[in-house]
């Protein structure tokens, strides 16, 4: 049996849309697989890292007997940078080693991806404010990125208080409010902006506590 459901009872939350499509698409789907590519690449490097330090030793040799090369095997599986090597005429060593690679190309090809898809600025996800001329750019993209949260989190809180008010009104109670709290830098921005209106003779000193999130006196 089918029952067909009005699409105005339907809230469906998305943030973003491709074309007409009507699902969505989350806000980490766009640098998922990059992310992953990322990770893979620095654990790519991690692996080259240790056989750079531990490389892999090959050995020829002119003998067939398998007792021999069982026990060349495990003198040379002991062989550490401290060590010594002799070995008889007629058998060749070689070192086999990643050498140098260009990883860090890579990575930031890849990391630089997952900024533009997230909108997380560089110094955010890295957790490096930056210096100097970079920094300025960083405290920009910072404060973009915060109002991103804002409006984000208002379009969720209005999403939800149309749920919530129709069904306080359908069951006879008073209908929550989703509240988000405060990004610190936005806090401390908005402290900043209500100091700034009292002193200027504005607003009121209520007005600038209820600006910054406090309770106001009686």
């Amino acid at each position: 049996q089918e029952k067909n459901v009005p699409k105005e009872r339907i809230e469906h939350l998305k943030f973003n849309t491709l074309g007409d499509e009507f699902t969505g698409i989350s806000i980490l789907q766009p640098g998922y697989n990059t992310a992953v590519r990322l990770m893979n690449m620095e654990y790519s490097a991690a692996e080259a890292a240790v056989r750079t330090a531990n490389p892999l030793i090959v050995a020829e040799c002119n003998t067939k007997s398998p007792m021999q090369i069982a026990q060349w095997g495990r003198i040379l599986g002991r062989i550490t940078g401290k060590d010594q090597l002799f070995v008889p005429e007629g058998m060749k060593i070689t070192f086999m080693s990643p050498g140098q690679q260009n990883f860090n190309e890579y990575a930031d090809y890849f990391l630089n991806a997952v900024v533009a898809g997230t909108g997380v600025p560089r110094g955010v996800l890295l957790g490096d404010s930056g210096s100097g001329s970079n920094r300025a750019e960083s405290i920009v993209l910072t404060r973009h990125f915060y109002s991103m949260i804002r409006s984000n989190q208002t379009y969720m809180s209005e999403f939800f208080q149309v749920i919530f008010d129709e069904y306080a009104e359908l069951a006879g109670f008073e209908a929550p409010k989703l509240v988000f709290e405060d990004v610190a830098e936005e806090g401390d921005t908005a402290a900043q902006a209500a100091v700034q209106l009292f002193q200027a003779g504005i607003i009121t000193v209520h007005e600038a506590r209820e600006m910054i999130g406090l309770e106001v006196s009686a």
